[in-house]
């Protein structure tokens, strides 16, 4: 499943092995098209499936899109899409740009009895990493071809025009399907979103999601709404304001003996900026005092690796099972579980000094202490109760805690924000101002 290395080329800083799949987090019944289609999405599905057929011989455009805000049924609409094109005599891959929504795709896949020939990320269906001393990546290298037939991209919004652009190269047809008023990859800001122009729009928001006042309070920013008059108002327990004077306090409580609990039932924590993520890390530590990791910490990754021939990708979330004592001051040894991505990170050796700093070192120079390389260093990660809105795409949790900071160029952008991490909300959202 993964390039395999050289001995001498594997890391010290840990082991990947794959663990117990958890239990599928989106409706089998929403996902395979139990529930009814609309007449709106029985033509998304009748138009994209016609795309292919005329795709297969090469008498229609390479790229299909499929666009819709939350509540208007893509989840639906790709598992009709799915049970359709997917069969014995075609090849059909499923991908994602990030570990997390590749890993919900996946196992919404598996619980309808669809199995694709592939299904993770864009990046390791493509690419080959370059790996470096210790570990390190280096780089990556496009893979000669892809013996697919068809390629679907979910939250697609997320895909840069480079990759999509690496994608195309293999003349392969790509369906796109995702959300259109996320925020831009990486590097793309300012940019067109891949989404901007689809060949299908899905816009109508339906029952199940119009009783829901967190999706009517995302669908109301992303329009230009009174968004704040709306939180201001809301007797709804679902949709709630906070104070934003008073959310470190508030924070600290939440998280008061949660350590033992399963980090997939925390609230998610989001804001706009580094600095505010660490102070939000802080507060919902604070009971830990001086102690920098300990059996049930929240972390996330903040730079790739390749571990035991696996991949640990820059944004993987997890919780530690465990701490080991480490000789190095520098570093901390952990054993964590990878939930989103059904993995376990054995005997890890992480660095230390980045666990608490706001930002992510990218130079050895920048790291404390004499380091020679990378390996020296110790795998990245920071605490991860809370998250930068960038870093939280792709992923859901029952309960959202927005944190609303002034860091955006333009009223436009900060809505996209603001809609991006709203839609991270299953069911109750609560808003700091």
């Amino acid at each position: 499943m993964y390039p395999k290395r050289h001995k001498h080329e594997e890391s010290k800083l840990g082991i990947l092995v794959r663990s117990k799949p958890r239990a599928v987090d989106v409706s089998a019944a929403q996902f395979s098209g139990v529930v009814d289609l609309s007449e709106e999405q029985e033509k998304v599905v009748d138009r994209t499936i016609r795309w292919f057929s005329l795709s297969e011989r090469n008498q229609a455009a390479p790229v299909w899109s499929i666009a819709g805000q939350a509540g208007t049924g893509k989840t639906c609409v790709t598992g009709f899409i799915a049970k359709q094109l997917c069969s014995a005599t075609r090849r059909v891959a499923f991908c994602s740009p990030t570990g997390r929504a590749a890993g919900v795709l996946g196992r919404s896949l598996s619980a309808v009895d669809v199995r694709p020939m592939y299904c993770g990320t864009i990046h390791r269906m493509i690419y080959t990493p370059i790996v470096g001393p210790g570990g390190g990546i280096a780089g990556w290298s496009k893979k000669e071809k892809l013996d697919y037939d068809l390629v679907v991209v979910d939250e697609a919004s997320m895909l840069s025009r480079d990759v999509l652009s690496d994608l195309m190269h293999y003349g392969v047809p790509v369906l796109l399907i995702g959300d259109d008023g996320q925020l831009s990859p990486v590097g793309d800001e300012g940019l067109p979103s891949v989404l901007s122009n689809p060949d299908c729009v899905l816009k109508t928001i339906h029952r199940q999601a119009l009783n829901n006042p967190v999706l009517e309070f995302a669908s109301l920013v992303r329009s230009g709404g009174d968004w704040r008059g709306m939180l201001r108002s809301s007797k709804d327990e679902r949709l709630q304001k906070v104070s934003a004077a008073g959310l470190s306090m508030y924070v600290s409580e939440r998280f008061k003996d949660r350590l033992d609990k399963p980090a997939a039932e925390d609230p998610l924590l989001l804001c706009g900026t580094n600095r505010m993520k660490k102070i939000l890390n802080s507060a919902a530590r604070i009971w830990l005092k001086d102690e920098v990791l300990v059996p049930g910490d929240r972390v996330v990754c903040l730079k790739n690796a390749y571990l035991s021939g696996a991949l640990l990708a820059n944004g993987f979330f997890g919780q530690v099972t465990s701490v080991i004592e480490s000789r190095n001051p520098m570093q901390v040894r952990a054993n964590i579980s990878l939930p989103d991505e059904d993995l376990d990170l054995v005997e890890a050796i992480l660095c230390k000094p980045q666990l608490t700093e706001d930002r992510t070192y990218s130079k050895l120079d920048e790291v404390p202490g004499d380091n020679f390389s990378w390996e020296d260093v110790g795998l990245l990660f920071s605490h991860g109760y809370a998250l930068t809105g960038h870093r939280a795409q792709g992923g859901q949790r029952d309960e959202v805690i927005i944190y609303v900071e002034d860091f955006c160029k333009s009223d436009k952008e900060f809505r996209r924000w603001l809609y991006s991490t709203a839609t991270r909300c299953i069911r109750s959202l609560k808003v700091a101002l």
